[in-house]
């Protein structure tokens, strides 16, 4: 839960983050046979997710949208992609995107899409000193993208009590339910 934060910031690194165990072997091979530099691999616990469709790049749109851009990278994109589902059944279209690799040089895919949507909920298993939404709130203000709302859900300080994953999800509303309930409230918070 800290790796993102330190791993970030060594000069040239290289994290994938999987989600599911196709893309962990083929970001293996990539990480073994094609990056030069510094590389690491960021599994969370929790097995095989439900995603099933194998990425390339950097990163990926999962689903189209036009109210609200969900971020996330690894397993938490299984719960991005619920609560995308539970949103458009209350007529809230949500576009998802995932990160293959979690580098700022790389967000030029979520800013197009931010430009689009206008709001934005980023979710990680991660503690938030060091988190990427922190990151690319910085680069959407950086490169000019006019937000509505935003907001970055994560593990707070960090410091996590043990437990089921799925009841670790809901209690740092991090499960699909929460996801959505907390872009629900994004979306209906701004009144345009």
């Amino acid at each position: 839960i800290f790796d993102v934060g330190f791993l970030s910031e060594v000069p040239g690194m290289t994290i994938f983050c999987p989600s599911d165990f196709a893309e962990l072997s083929d970001m293996l091979k990539q990480a073994v046979y094609d990056v030069e530099g510094p590389v690491a691999i960021r599994y969370p616990r929790g097995g095989e997710g439900s995603f099933r469709e194998l990425t390339c790049g950097t990163t990926a749109c999962l689903r189209q949208g036009t109210d609200i851009t969900l971020v996330g990278y690894g397993l938490t994109c299984n719960e991005l992609l619920r609560a995308a589902e539970l949103l458009s059944r209350k007529g809230i279209s949500a576009e998802v995107i995932k990160l293959n690799r979690v580098h700022e040089d790389e967000f030029s895919g979520i800013m197009d899409s931010l430009r689009k949507t206008k709001h934005v909920l980023i979710a990680e298993e991660v503690c938030a000193a060091g988190c990427i939404g922190r990151k690319i709130l910085a680069c959407a203000s950086l490169d000019g993208v006019h937000l509505r709302a935003s907001s970055s859900v994560n593990l707070r300080n960090g410091i996590v009590a043990h437990g089921d994953r799925d009841q670790l999800l809901r209690d740092y509303g991090l499960d699909a339910e929460s996801l959505a309930a907390a872009a629900e409230a994004l979306v209906r918070r701004d009144p345009t």
